[in-house]
């Protein structure tokens, strides 16, 4: 089956939508799939039968791989009830409620293609941890895992101390995460005390060195691939 046009509906709770830039919103979509293609082709993957977009949103990513995918069985995770539930009943996608960490998450399909956009951005690295074990269990041999993160951009951003760049955090904070993504190549922090989510800054050589003792091998990396933003890595489940 050929691909078709991205469903256009808008949840009410969709604050990645911004009415005065919808071609950004959508072009998230395509940039995803960009990547999640590159991925595939450097892997040999198979076309996929199942697709999971944990981390899903309200569904900025998973529309477009509805419409390139359509007959892919997909699925929808998140912590958030109501995102979960829009992806369900709009993009037809099972959805499954996201918990904090990623082992416990239900479920015993394992899958062919994995995305997580903006998921890794926002958490310590103990969760981390548990997203790639988490992978490990979830993706069938050959299949591919494709994740963002915040690498050398968003750390210059934050370096300028341009109220603009601050994305959400006290000088004091920025200052803390800075010195330990340069002291040991990952930082973090909460956007409230103990909240467990907050801005998280990582060098990709510091991600390549957590993967090397997972059966996760890293077949594409593009700095700022996800929207001229987040580092874009692809992983292949050996």
């Amino acid at each position: 089956m050929t691909a078709r046009d991205p469903i256009t509906t808008i949840a009410p709770g969709d604050t990645m939508f911004q009415p005065s830039n919808p071609e950004r919103y959508f072009g998230m979509g395509e940039a995803a799939l960009e990547g999640i293609g590159r991925t595939r082709a450097a892997a040999n993957a198979r076309q996929p039968a199942r697709i999971l977009d944990l981390g899903c949103g309200y569904g900025r990513v998973l529309r477009s791989l509805a419409a390139t995918f359509p007959e892919a069985e997909l699925a929808a995770s998140d912590i958030d009830a109501e995102a979960v539930a829009f992806c369900a009943e709009t993009f037809g996608a099972e959805p499954i409620l996201g918990v904090p960490d990623f082992r416990d998450l239900v479920g015993t399909k394992r899958y062919d293609v994995v995305w997580s956009g903006s998921l890794l951005t926002h958490l310590e690295w103990e969760r981390w941890e548990g997203y790639f074990d988490f992978l490990e269990r979830a993706l069938v041999p050959g299949g591919v895992a494709v994740f963002t993160t915040h690498g050398r951009y968003v750390a210059d951003r934050l370096r300028s101390g341009k109220s603009e760049y601050d994305y959400g955090l006290s000088q004091r904070q920025r200052e803390l995460l800075l010195q330990s993504y340069d002291d040991a190549g990952f930082g973090y922090q909460d956007y409230r005390p103990d909240s467990g989510y907050g801005l998280s800054l990582s060098r990709p050589s510091w991600v390549l060195k957590r993967l090397e003792h997972k059966s996760l091998e890293v077949v594409h990396l593009h700095e700022q691939g996800w929207g001229q933003h987040q580092d874009l890595i692809g992983c292949l489940l050996r």
